[in-house]
């Protein structure tokens, strides 16, 4: 077997145990994307539908190309306070695909090497520090 094939196994073992990881966690009730798929479809549908995110995790993660559908979200206005008229009193909410939901969560856990930065609370100038 070659190295490649080796560490391409090791890296769908990975993004699988990370996928199933984060479908624990999601939140059941909540409404899904524009693309109509919400937490408890991903949660309960079973394997089959485990491995074709995985496979688009994978091809997102391989190819650097995210689905299109993912790249849109519906923004819902939300209102927060007692007149419905003052645009001020609501607030704007986005409907995200839940697979994308996941993919950053699986994203902002792991290790990305020279991409992982951050800024220091209280620090009076924007200086991003590189990890």
């Amino acid at each position: 077997m070659m190295q490649d094939e080796r560490s391409q196994e090791v890296v769908e073992v990975l993004a699988r145990h990370e996928f199933l990881r984060e479908i624990k966690v999601l939140k059941n009730n909540k409404v899904g994307g524009i693309d109509g798929v919400n937490a408890e479809l991903i949660k309960h549908e079973g394997q089959r539908l485990h491995g074709e995110i995985i496979k688009i995790v994978l091809n997102i993660w391989n190819e650097d190309i995210m689905p299109v559908i993912w790249e849109e979200g519906v923004m819902v206005p939300n209102h927060k306070k007692s007149d419905r008229t003052v645009c001020s009193y609501y607030r704007v909410i986005f409907l995200l695909s839940v697979g994308y939901k996941i993919l950053a969560k699986i994203l902002y856990k792991r290790e990305l090497g020279d991409y992982k930065a951050g800024f220091r609370k209280g620090d009076p100038q924007l200086i991003i520090l590189f990890l």
